[in-house]
């Protein structure tokens, strides 16, 4: 298998975690493995245009995840607390317990159910921040996603026919954001008359 087919390989192993478990942390990984490709090195033809597919592809599918999950609204400064303070004397013979403790330390079974909720609740409120803190610096990483691609798009497709029908077919099949979709159509040559 060659550098590029390995690190394709690696792309798409990333891709699915992130499908199957949104791990956020496997985007940045895609995206410096897709980097590392370079389909242009490819000796076979037939082999250069399936990697540069791939690639396409790859490359599209990381900005359909941002246009996805994404939140405009996410303020990374709104830190959530993660942290839950069991009620005071709430531990086995009336101990105060540390923050989130074990709910099972928690002697009164009402209480219990209460604190774990709540723990719960704090515990997923904080995952969101990181997942969607993972998001946005994929999103503004230097040079941008968005840009990267438009110059993959520019530096690996030409205006002939064949090209711009594999291009379109990819964007329409991969990008669902109506303004994503057509601020990449803005780079499809027109069809020749």
């Amino acid at each position: 298998m060659t550098t590029n087919g390995k690190n394709l390989k690696l792309v798409e192993t990333y891709l699915t975690k992130f499908d199957i478990d949104h791990d956020s942390e496997v985007l940045g990984a895609a995206q410096m493995a897709l980097e590392d490709v370079h389909w242009r090195t490819e000796h076979d033809p037939r082999t250069g245009a399936e990697v540069r597919g791939k690639c396409l592809s790859a490359w599209l599918r990381l900005l359909a995840i941002l246009d996805t999950f994404l939140d405009p609204a996410f303020d990374k400064n709104e830190v959530p607390d993660w942290n839950v303070v069991p009620p005071p004397h709430a531990g086995a013979g009336g101990v105060d317990l540390m923050p989130n403790a074990d709910p099972a330390l928690v002697a009164d079974p009402v209480v219990r159910t209460r604190y774990a909720d709540a723990r719960a609740a704090a515990m997923e409120r904080y995952a969101r921040y990181r997942f969607q803190l993972n998001i946005h610096r994929l999103n503004e990483r230097l040079p941008p996603l968005a840009t990267m691609v438009e110059g993959f798009i520019r530096s690996s497709y030409s205006p002939g026919a064949d090209d711009q029908a594999e291009l379109r077919t990819v964007i329409d099949q991969i990008i669902t954001n109506p303004a994503r979709k057509a601020a990449l159509s803005k780079l499809l040559s027109p069809p020749s008359p």
